[in-house]
């Protein structure tokens, strides 16, 4: 339930297209502005609670609605887990997509080192990449976290 005003004008490309969707790898944090100014890192918004994401590009400005975007996300997969789940599952499933917030609780006992012994830097990470799919990327999600500080 959260967005952001976006505007990319600094980086200095006037093709909005170009800019969107070309192959250039480029990374997105929130970060505090210190740390922005230390990694030499281009201000190009902050989040809001108005459920949309606004981008602007020098002349050309527009607005996604999150929320009806998520739904055409969701849609698409629904329309292939039907095809590999029985029972109305994967109808069920995308009817609760909505309603089924995340919510993570560790064991108080939990210590990280025992999965991941590492020698903690003289100096903590000021950035860390998360990732959200992909072979093995539980692991490599709570290593990044961990050597950022978590």
């Amino acid at each position: 339930n959260i967005g952001a005003a976006l505007d990319l004008s600094a980086v200095g490309e006037a093709d909005t297209i170009k800019l969107l969707f070309s192959e250039n790898i480029g990374i997105v944090f929130q970060t505090r502005e210190e740390t922005a100014e230390r990694l030499g890192a281009l201000r190009i918004g902050s989040p809001n609670d108005t459920g949309e994401l606004s981008i602007r590009n020098h002349d050309v400005e527009m607005g996604l609605n999150i929320p009806s975007l998520r739904d055409v996300w969701y849609k698409t997969s629904y329309l292939l887990d039907q095809k590999q789940t029985a029972n109305g599952l994967a109808k069920a499933r995308f009817e609760n997509f909505k309603v089924q917030p995340l919510q993570y609780q560790f064991p108080a006992d939990f210590n990280s080192q025992e999965f991941y012994p590492i020698d903690q830097p003289k100096e903590p990470p000021i950035a860390a990449i998360l990732r959200e799919k992909g072979s093995n990327s539980e692991r490599e999600m709570a290593h990044a976290m961990h050597l950022a500080g978590f």
